[in-house]
């Protein structure tokens, strides 16, 4: 039996490559997998080193990273009905660059794994995997979450989405 499969997000694989603290929570999806990302993802990357003007040696080291940690999976007729299915649905709007990648991960049965939770709710037969809601803060011996509320949870005694529940104004 073969490795699992993930679809990384755009920023998920942004986080890993700057070595953010934000990859944190990621890990534990990414051990052991095969990860992939889609074309759109890809040229999310091409477009953010552009705009950023990112030099040769930089560019560089995107390049090898996304070369050795992730297959790119390209557009195909499923994808493309999958897309358009996506981006016809009335009620809540999802981006194009959303709907491309949520297409991708949909056609392929593959969870994506992605930071902006927001942007992919209620998309039909998506398995979403995020640590989005919470900001995590390492302090010098331990870590503790913080909830979107802005109080230390686990300090009260109650998960983050208790807390959150609790104390969001």
């Amino acid at each position: 039996m073969g490795k699992a499969k993930a679809l990384v997000d755009t920023d998920v694989v942004s986080f890993f490559f700057n070595d953010s603290q934000l990859s944190i929570p990621y890990r534990q999806y990414l051990r052991k997998r095969a990860l992939c990302i889609s074309f759109m993802t890809r040229a999310e990357i091409e477009q953010g080193m552009r705009l950023d003007n990112w030099g040769e040696k930089k560019r560089g080291e995107m390049e090898s990273f996304l070369a050795t940690k992730f297959a790119v999976i390209h557009t195909n007729d499923a994808i493309c009905l999958k897309w358009a299915e996506i981006t016809s649905l009335r009620g809540r709007p999802v981006s194009p660059a959303d709907a491309w990648i949520a297409a991708t991960a949909i056609v392929y049965k593959v969870p994506l794994i992605t930071h902006n939770r927001k942007h992919f709710e209620g998309i039909a037969g998506l398995k979403v995997i995020s640590e989005g809601k919470y900001l995590i803060f390492a302090q010098i011996e331990r870590q503790f979450i913080i909830g979107e509320c802005g109080f230390d949870c686990r300090r009260q005694g109650m998960s983050p989405i208790e807390c959150n529940l609790l104390n969001m104004p």
